[in-house]
């Protein structure tokens, strides 16, 4: 018989542990694929909880920047629409917007009793007949 050389690899040398690695290697590939499954599972409900966790934090910031603003108008002379718009501390002029504004006028009554008071002076003061 000629000198021939036989090219054999391990396996083909340790075939009972060859094959129980394979078994080994396909177990852990199966197990690899239900894991990376379950994991893109979790990713997906990660990114739909970030999704919820950004949008009540929108909100919540939303809401924390809408109120409400009073502003009382202290007996004085102008009108009303002017002395609102002057008014300090007003609140942000952008965005969304609604508004009630009550108004409540009445007559300045340092002024009446000074018209009554001319008006008595008038009935009340002789006439001086030269």
């Amino acid at each position: 018989m000629p000198d021939t050389w036989q090219s054999l690899t391990l396996g083909d040398v340790f075939q009972g542990l060859s094959q129980g690695l394979g078994n080994i290697q396909a177990q852990a590939s199966d197990l690899f694929n239900k894991y990376s499954a379950v994991v893109n599972q979790l990713n997906v409900k990660v990114n739909t909880l970030e999704s919820l966790l950004n949008g009540t934090g929108n909100l919540l910031n939303k809401l924390q920047s809408t109120g409400f603003y009073v502003c009382y108008l202290e007996p004085s002379q102008g009108g009303w629409a002017t002395r609102l718009i002057n008014a300090q501390n007003a609140p942000p002029n952008e965005g969304y917007s609604a508004g009630i504004c009550f108004i409540a006028q009445g007559v300045d009554l340092q002024s009446v009793a000074q018209s009554y008071q001319n008006l008595m002076d008038v009935l009340t003061s002789p006439i001086n007949i030269p």
